[in-house]
Order: structure tokens, then C-alpha cells, then sequence
């Protein structure tokens, strides 16, 4: 029996089916749903993940991490207080059982999960240290799919994985010249209100909420909060993630933060080509004359990016202000932002 019964697609009160539609309708209907750490495709897209299945679609599910850095569920279900690496292996290959699980119930089986296990709480810091491999991954990850459409975390997700995770597939896409569709979702935050929402009969809603409730690791602690995320309607934000066009030589950025906050910030510069870390300085005189990229606090506050003509990368270009300062807090205070006019 087919899985989906009654499924479309609406922005506001209009019906609009017609690109994922058209997506499925071809033979070579591929589509790769990224998830950060296990648990996130059935949140966000379990709806999505049983349309296309019953459409006869191929779906494959890229965890990128095995969510590993998890330790206060860990610690109350093994009843222990430290963590170590073993431990949290362990506790890795745990959640990779339940994304199985969950999955099948999708009619996902464990062939079309790719588990990349890249560092979880450690995307961001992949992108400084690791861009390369990482690119190399989710590029082989593509090649072998051949996607139509991509459905992966939103730029402005307030959790540090999911929006960095936006900016490496964005930019694996356009470096490996695919021609899918880039959809986003929302799981850490509000959708944007431009998004098109995924309207789900009552036994695919069902389905969802038992592929959510596999992830028994996570509902310890998070119950409430989790099935609360799932219950959401399902959106997604249609994107564009190439280009050509060259960023100005002068980029006012969407921060406006104080001197003190300056003196501990960061700015992370990621593009195709290249990512850097460069430090909040104070204005200097001749911008435009500059011989190295430089991120500027104004006299007003406002931060700007100054690159060198013959350095100006091109599209896509993201842009992250990050704090020196330890949180306790995992959400980002500020994110990122897309300053290519993508």
C-alpha cells in the first residue's frame, strides 16, 4: 500500500506542489536529506522522506554526525558521571541503531544511510580546520546519488551544527556543479515565513511520530521538547546556492555589536575557496586600500568586510561572528548570514 495518502504543499492558504511535484515525477528522482545528528531527518522531514518514497523516489539520508556529544542523557541512562571516549563511542553506535530503526519504519533501509561521523558540537570548527575533507565527503556523497533534490538544515538554524552544516552543503554543491534543488528546514528556531509548508495526512503524521519515538536516547531527557518539534508542520525554504557574481570590495555586515564585545569576536569567512578567521578591528583609514581581508567595527557599530579587489571570492560567501568567550549555552548568539545576495 502506498505510504502517503493525502499530501500537499501550501504557502498560506495557496496550493504549491508544482517543484517538489516535478521532482518526483522523473524517473531519476534521487533525493539526499542531511541531518546533523540522528533524530533530525525524522523531525524535519519524515513527511518529505514517505512522499518520496511512494512516489518511488530514491532516498538517501546523510547523518552527518552520530551525536555523540550528548553526555547528560548518557549519564542518567548508564547511570555514570564522566564520559569518556569510549563512552562515547558506545554512545555513538547507539544512535546510529536508532536512526536504523527509525529509518525503517520510513522505508529507509540501512543501505541508503551514510554515516559520515563527523565531530558532533564540531561542524563549525570542521569548516576552519577540515573544509577540504569535509567538501571532499558530501561532493563523493552527491556523485554517487545524483540528486534532484537536497534537503538539509537552514542557514538561520540557531543550533551551531545545523547552520554550519547548511554552509558546507551549499558550497559541496556548487563546487561539485550539481543541478539539485536545495530545500531547508528549521528545527532550532522559526521557519521563514516565505517557506512552503508540507501538509501531512493523519497516517503519515503517524508514521513520523514512531520513527521519532525510536530515538529513545533523546526523549529521556527531551520528551516534551522533541515531540513538540516534530508535531510542527513540515517547511521548507527553497534556496539557491551558486552563483558568479564577486562580493564588493566593501560588505557592511548584519551586526552591530559594542567595544567591549568587539574586543572578544570573530569573524568567519567561508567560501569555495577557502575559510579564515579573522579578528573584530577597529576602523582604519584606508579601507579600500587594504592589502588583506579585514572585518571592521565602525564607529557606529555596525561591522563591515573588507576584501581586496584581486581576493574577492565569488558566490557562495558566508559570513559567522563568533564569540572568544566561552558559553554555557550551545544556540548561537549571533549566526550567520549570506552577504553574495544569494
Amino acid at each position: 500500500d502506498s505510504i502517503v495518502t493525502a499530501s500537499v504543499l501550501r504557502r498560506g492558504d495557496e496550493d504549491r506542489p508544482e517543484w517538489l511535484s516535478s521532482i518526483l515525477a522523473s524517473p531519476a528522482a534521487s533525493v539526499v536529506v542531511l541531518a546533523p545528528h540522528p533524530d533530525d531527518e525524522s523531525i524535519a522531514a519524515a513527511g518529505l522522506i514517505q512522499l518520496a518514497r511512494s512516489a518511488g523516489a530514491r532516498v538517501t539520508v546523510v547523518l552527518l554526525t552520530d551525536g555523540d556529544n550528548n553526555p547528560w542523557p548518557q549519564r542518567m541512562l548508564e547511570r555514570r558521571i564522566r564520559i569518556g571516549e569510549g563512552d562515547r563511542e558506545r554512545w555513538g553506535t547507539r544512535r546510529r541503531d536508532e536512526s536504523r530503526a527509525a529509518l525503517a519504519l520510513l522505508d529507509v533501509p540501512e543501505s541508503a544511510i551514510a554515516h559520515l561521523g563527523l565531530p558532533d558540537l564540531g561542524l563549525t570548527d570542521r569548516l576552519l580546520s577540515k573544509m577540504d575533507a569535509t567538501l571532499a565527503m558530501l561532493c563523493g556523497v552527491f556523485q554517487d546519488t545524483a540528486p534532484t533534490l537536497v534537503v538539509a538544515p537552514a542557514l538561520a538554524d540557531r543550533h551551531p551544527d545545523h547552520s554550519a552544516a547548511y554552509v558546507l552543503c551549499s558550497i559541496a554543491l556548487t563546487k561539485c556543479a550539481s543541478g539539485a534543488q536545495l530545500v531547508s528546514y528549521v528545527v532550532h528556531g522559526d521557519a521563514d515565513a516565505s517557506s512552503i509548508e508540507l501538509a501531512l495526512d493523519g497516517a503519515v503524521r503517524a508514521r513520523k511520530l514512531q520513527a521519532v519515538a525510536e530515538y529513545r536516547t533523546q526523549l529521556a531527557l527531551s520528551w516534551r521538547r522533541i515531540m513538540a518539534y516534530a508535531q510542527r508542520p513540515e517547511r521548507f525554504g527553497l534556496e539557491q546556492y551558486g552563483g558568479a557574481s564577486l562580493i564588493p570590495v566593501a560588505s557592511r555586515l548584519p551586526w552591530r555589536i559594542g567595544k567591549v564585545a568587539a574586543s572578544t569576536a570573530n569573524l568567519i569567512l567561508a567560501t569555495a575557496e577557502r575559510t579564515v578567521l579573522l579578528p573584530v578591528e577597529s576602523p582604519i583609514r584606508v579601507r579600500r586600500d587594504a592589502d588583506s581581508v579585514r572585518c571592521i567595527r565602525e564607529d557606529d557599530g555596525h561591522l563591515a568586510l573588507y576584501v581586496p579587489d584581486g581576493e574577492r571570492p565569488r558566490a557562495p560567501v558566508f559570513v559567522k561572528l563568533v564569540s572568544r568567550v566561552p558559553s554555557l549555552g550551545i544556540d548561537d548568539a549571533w549566526g550567520w548570514a549570506r552577504i553574495d545576495g544569494g
